[in-house]
């Protein structure tokens, strides 16, 4: 089989893609909600992952196969039933009154707690969430494999050159499903129609929480607290790197493989293996995800930040939007 070309744009460039054509990534779109935020719609999808010798493989699939599970993004635990999509937030989130927001043209909302955000999202009614553990590994199981390349930055560094956050929308003039204004770190990325996936500001990530470097994950978002280690949180079976550094190896729990944190920055760089940056620390910590505006190349779609408690907030440390479908 030839090797598939995926091509980013830059500003109204048509280039080639194709994955563009191939099922789930030609299903995704744009979606506006009621209060106009802006989602990308994900159709539901499978992740198969095998790790042996070392080596991690990734597969999707849009229909169910040996070994493979469905991301709890696409699960309704109230229903006990599949969901066909989740609507993933377009844009860094912005505030709309006291509802967390998916907008163009806004700053981002930064210098709130992990709790308050959970909390500005779910104020916007029934199935609306901040990103979380599952959406995270899901969208990294389509980065991984669209671009075959666990270096996020060597197809465009993302907006991690600059002095400050950006406002939402620098992407709007992408033509391409990927791309971004311009190819340097000030630009802003989009990955098929989401901003700043990695860059601009950190992600809050819920549905995780760790204890002195051992991480402790959730799988139903109503159920989502800072700082629970018991059930419904389920320890993972693996330790997670106790020193900072870029990424060599992720951790791996064939009971739970979407939650893959780092477990060894020993003899890794910014261009080799995960070419992104872990931060931890000991004690209670949550989860950030992605990079900030000045962080270079530390930052990427396999950037992790294991290092703040639950109460931090700071001007860097911002979130994104979910709706899980209501069906």
């Amino acid at each position: 089989m030839a090797q598939k070309v995926t091509e980013i744009g830059i500003g109204s460039e048509v280039v080639r893609n194709d994955f563009d054509n191939l099922p789930i990534f030609k299903e995704m779109k744009r979606v506006t909600d009621d209060y106009g935020n802006v989602f990308v719609r994900i159709p539901k999808f499978y992740i198969r992952k095998t790790s042996t010798a070392g080596k991690l493989s990734v597969q999707v699939s849009k229909a169910e196969i040996q070994g493979s599970y469905l991301p709890q993004c696409f699960w309704d635990f109230d229903k006990n039933k599949e969901l066909p999509y989740v609507d993933v937030g377009a844009y860094i989130a912005s505030m709309d009154g006291n509802r967390l927001a998916s907008k163009s043209g806004k700053q981002p909302m930064v210098s709130n707690t992990i709790s308050t955000f959970r909390q500005y999202a779910r104020n916007n009614g029934a199935g609306y969430q901040q990103l979380d553990i599952h959406t995270v590994d899901m969208l990294q199981a389509l980065f991984y494999v669209e671009f075959a390349t666990l270096d996020s930055q060597s197809i465009h560094p993302g907006y991690t050159g600059a002095s400050a956050a950006a406002t939402t929308g620098g992407t709007d003039g992408v033509a391409a499903s990927s791309g971004a204004m311009g190819t340097s770190s000030i630009n802003q990325f989009k990955y098929r129609g989401i901003e700043d996936l990695w860059g601009n500001v950190w992600q809050w990530v819920d549905g995780v929480n760790i204890l002195d470097h051992r991480a402790w994950v959730c799988e139903n978002a109503e159920q989502y607290a800072s700082d629970v280690f018991t059930s419904p949180y389920i320890r993972l079976s693996y330790t997670n790197a106790t020193s900072n550094g870029y990424v060599r190896e992720m951790g791996f729990d064939p009971n739970r493989p979407y939650a893959q944190f780092p477990v060894n920055t020993t003899g890794a760089s910014s261009s080799t293996y995960y070419a992104d940056n872990y931060y931890q620390n000991s004690g209670q910590r949550v989860a950030r995800f992605g990079g900030r505006w000045s962080n270079g190349l530390n930052a990427g779609v396999s950037g992790w930040s294991l290092y703040n408690a639950s109460s931090a907030s700071d001007s860097a440390l911002g979130g994104r939007l979910l709706r899980k479908a209501q069906v």
